[in-house]
């Protein structure tokens, strides 16, 4: 019962810093590379530019949408594993 409850943080935790990173780091560089041209340098949101090449560009798709898969999936198991735990709680 209290391995549920652990597991269920630690899953809690790790999603809301996936998430954190995702916002801050990986979003501003997708969203800044996503309307600028080949070979072009942009700014992101924070102030720092960055080269958008083609694999620059591309890699921060692939890796915002793996990143929100893993965020989804997160937080799907520690719903999970919140309703059973109360499902358990109740019944004791």
């Amino acid at each position: 019962m209290k391995i549920l409850r652990i597991l269920r943080n630690i899953l809690f935790i790790i999603g809301v810093i996936l998430l954190a990173f995702d916002f801050l780091l990986v979003l501003p560089e997708y969203y800044a590379c996503k309307n600028a041209y080949e070979g072009e340098e942009a700014t992101t949101i924070w102030g720092y530019t960055i080269d958008c090449i083609g694999d620059t560009a591309e890699f921060t798709l692939v890796f915002f949408q793996f990143i929100g898969c893993w965020l989804i999936g997160i937080f799907i198991a520690a719903m999970i594993l919140h309703i059973i735990y109360k499902k358990h709680k109740n019944k004791a």
